[in-house]
């Protein structure tokens, strides 16, 4: 019997997903003092004390109420850290002016490109950043770890509707031209249509941590780059490289957020391209696993047979430098052509320019050390003061035996926010923590000092 097109959602099931998201953890005074506002646990209960209509927290399940462990949910955490921030003696921290966009690309698959925004956009959250993360990869990674729900596919729904928004409204206004020109109008999508009355606070989403919203990732948005396209031949004149930037300042995004994560899809496609187009900082994930500084060097070919350590690593090497070159020539090829046509029609050449382009290692462990230290050597500040850990490597490989392995298997399906402390032996889970922490800290300040 034949299958059709519109059989498939039935085979693979509802878009929606019924089930709700998992709680919220909640967090021990240890945890707030040694990572969310570092202080003495002695100097936090005697605010405590001292500030009674601040949350009190209640007892850790399970445990005797006169000695137990406090903990606090992250609502009452949120209170509690605008409190030291407003009144307490460390005062309040820095903020950009305006949310920089700060977008992840790396296109070779397994790089630790989602896992890190997911980690960052996290950190940053449980510092006060008001963060909106955008999902721009059709696999919808971040979506999952930040929001713990497969999203349902309804609309309006993801990035690509705002991108349409900015082609729908150009071609309204082709449109109108045509027509008072007496010619015929373009045809215009109902899709279109509808994208075109829609605004940012339309498809964003909260996350599942406070201060952290979500533009979320659909099954269609894995039609983006087949859309993009199409749109931009039937209307040649329409810019769809800097659509995202105009329309998250065009709606106030830029002043409603602190800082705006985005993650990209494991390609050189014209969505990845226009993401990285609109963006303000460009990070740029380096697995150190798989990569030497010597792949980064345009036109370098290794020698599978005598490269890392035989033929695999030659080619994780090669996949890695692969699509960072593709990324520098499709954003090239952009400038040139869009430059190109600005000049014909006597307008400025397009100029593609960042306040920052960063490599940020990832998977930093004993044996890497060589290649980061190699890395920061050839590349000197362009690399973020502070690697990203492998962090479920090191779970897996340091806990494994010290840890239930219901509770390693649930942190696995999210993130290491997810996962209590006191599910993990502490000599594990305070590294990790405290690098992620790091890494965070280090993009803030290039955030807060930028180059230009």
């Amino acid at each position: 019997m034949p299958v059709f097109p519109d059989q498939l959602t039935n085979i693979a099931g509802a878009d929606a997903q019924t089930a709700s998201p998992a709680p919220l953890r909640d967090m021990t005074i240890w945890e707030f003092t040694q990572f969310v506002r570092p202080m003495s646990v002695g100097h936090f209960r005697r605010v405590l004390k001292e500030v009674p209509n601040l949350p009190q927290g209640r007892p850790l399940s399970g445990q005797n109420a006169a000695n137990a462990t406090r903990v606090f949910t992250p609502q009452e955490v949120a209170t509690l850290r605008h409190h030291f921030d407003t009144e307490g003696r460390q005062g309040p921290r820095p903020r950009p002016k305006r949310a920089p966009i700060v977008s992840l690309v790396q296109t070779a698959r397994g790089a630790g490109r989602t896992s890190t925004v997911a980690h960052l956009a996290t950190a940053a959250a449980l510092d006060g950043w008001r963060v909106l993360v955008i999902d721009a990869d059709p696999a919808a990674g971040t979506s999952r770890l930040l929001s713990g729900l497969e999203e349902s596919d309804g609309e309006p729904f993801g990035v690509l509707p705002l991108i349409a928004r900015s082609y729908g409204g150009h071609l309204l206004r082709a449109n109108q031209l045509r027509l008072d020109q007496g010619e015929t109008p373009l045809p215009m999508e109902e899709a279109i249509s509808r994208a075109v009355g829609l605004s940012a606070p339309d498809v964003i989403r909260p996350g599942r941590w406070p201060g952290l919203d979500l533009i979320a990732a659909p099954a269609s948005l894995a039609l983006a780059d087949l859309k993009l396209g199409q749109w931009q031949g039937t209307a040649r004149s329409w810019n769809p490289w800097r659509a995202l930037y105009d329309l998250i300042h065009r709606d106030g995004l830029a002043a409603q957020y602190d800082v705006i994560f985005c993650d990209t899809g494991a390609d050189v496609g014209p969505l990845t391209l226009a993401v990285a187009a609109s963006s303000d900082v460009l990070v740029l994930p380096v697995p150190l696993w798989r990569m030497t500084p010597a792949d980064l060097e345009p036109g370098q070919e290794r020698d599978r047979a005598t490269a890392g350590d035989g033929g695999r690593d030659a080619e994780d090497h090669e996949d890695v430098a692969r699509g960072l070159r593709a990324l520098a020539a499709g954003l090239t090829d952009i400038q040139t052509r869009e430059s190109r046509t600005a000049r014909a029609l006597g307008k400025p050449a397009m100029t593609l320019d960042w306040q920052g382009v960063h490599l940020l290692p990832v998977g930093a462990q004993v044996r890497t050390r060589t290649q980061e230290a190699r890395l920061r050597a050839r590349f000197g500040t362009h690399v973020l003061p502070d690697a990203m850990p492998d962090v479920w490597a090191d779970v897996r490989g340091r806990a494994k035996r010290a840890a239930p392995p219901e509770d390693l298997a649930r942190a696995h399906d999210g993130q290491l926010y997810d996962i209590a402390p006191r599910a993990l032996p502490r000599a594990v889970y305070a590294p990790l923590r405290t690098a992620v922490e790091a890494c965070w800290q280090g993009l803030q300040r290039v955030i807060l000092t930028p180059d230009r």
